[in-house]
């Protein structure tokens, strides 16, 4: 048996957010898909971790600001599961792992 789209959780990369706002549907061009998204953010169906807000910016304009608008219900909790999820992604991929900093991506897999 699937999940119904009622039940169903969607975790959201950053380039998933750009492309929709900045290349494909802006919000001016889309209202109704917006409030759709806002709506999904309120009910806890659409999630982004933390780090994809980092790599979005500051929040002050456009995709970033948008999308940190709909905290805090949009960010998942971090639980120690997830923190071991993250551990063995990035141990198993480590091209995951820029320098000292850690992109979005393993965050996003282990929530999926």
């Amino acid at each position: 048996m699937s999940a119904s789209f009622e039940t169903t959780v969607y975790i959201v990369d950053t380039s998933v957010w750009i492309r929709l706002y900045e290349e494909c549907y802006p919000p001016e061009v889309f209202p109704s898909l917006y409030t759709q998204l806002q709506e999904c953010a309120r009910q806890g169906r659409i999630m982004s971790p933390r780090q994809v807000l980092v790599e979005l910016g500051d929040g002050r304009h456009g995709v970033s600001a948008w999308v940190r608008a709909l905290q805090p219900s949009i960010v998942p909790k971090e639980t120690s599961v997830i923190a071991k999820h993250v551990g063995s992604i990035c141990s198993e991929f480590p091209a995951l792992i820029k320098g000292t900093s850690m992109e979005a991506d393993p965050f996003v897999i282990a929530h999926a």
